[in-house]
C-alpha cells in the first residue's frame, strides 16, 4: 500500500498534496457554518466525526470484500 508519511512520520510530497486539497475542500464549510453563528470548534466535531465514519465505512467495506472473496 501506498504511504502518505515517510519514515521520519513527515508527509511525503504525495501526502502534502492530500493535505491541501483536503484544506481547499474544508474551508469554504467551516467558513459558511462560521458565517451562519456557529461555533468553530463545533464544526471541527462534526468534521472529525464525518471523517470517523468514513474511515469505519471504507474499513469494514474492505473487510466485507476480502471476506467474500476467500468465500467466508
Amino acid at each position: 500500500m501506498k504511504r502518505l508519511f515517510g519514515d521520519d512520520d513527515r508527509w511525503t510530497d504525495v501526502g502534502g498534496k492530500l493535505d491541501r486539497e483536503v484544506d481547499r475542500a474544508l474551508d469554504p464549510i467551516f467558513k459558511r457554518w462560521y458565517a451562519k453563528g456557529f461555533s468553530v470548534r463545533e464544526i471541527s466535531h462534526v468534521a472529525m466525526s464525518a471523517v470517523t465514519m468514513l474511515e469505519c465505512e471504507m474499513m469494514l467495506d474492505e473487510l466485507v470484500k476480502n471476506c467474500k472473496e476467500k468465500g467466508g
